[in-house]
């Protein structure tokens, strides 16, 4: 009688053990899915960065300039005769790209994929171009995270 009191004391244990086990298991795969979608449907509250300011003579006809927005680096550059900022942020899967100077494009280290120095996809994986950033103009500065439609 002992062993079989024994027995089930074990038994129920084991089945409690079990049941923590598979319901953990499931949470770990469940939650980051709901907080994916979460995301993906604007309901977790990203604060934008501030904006960053820098003076229009700093940025060359030519070239490029590498900024830091919202803790990401981006570029600063003339496209058509007017300023553009443009993240550097990899449109697959947020590796930071490189800019190629000799090739004018940007390559992902990450996993190939290439961008047209405008920023538009040229190999896979990506799917998206890189992504613009709002930009102003106020006076002789250049404004990074304010479109002109706030100013």
């Amino acid at each position: 009688m002992k062993d079989s009191k024994k027995n089930d004391k074990l038994d129920n244990t084991r089945r409690r053990f079990l049941g923590v086990a598979v319901g953990a298991s499931l949470a770990a795969l469940v939650v980051p899915f709901w907080l994916g979608l979460l995301d993906l449907m604007g309901y977790s509250k990203k604060e934008k960065g501030a904006p960053v300011i820098i003076a229009i003579e700093s940025l060359s006809k030519e070239g490029r300039k590498r900024i830091v927005y919202d803790g990401k680096p981006a570029h600063l550059f003339y496209e058509g005769g007017k300023p553009v900022a443009m993240s550097l942020e990899c449109t697959h899967l947020g590796c930071i790209v490189e800019w190629k100077k000799d090739k004018r494009k940007y390559e992902c280290p990450c996993h190939g994929g290439a961008f047209s120095d405008s920023g538009e996809v040229l190999s896979d994986p990506p799917r998206l171009p890189l992504r613009r950033l709002p930009l102003s103009i106020k006076g002789d500065k250049l404004i990074v995270g304010e479109s002109q439609d706030n100013v």
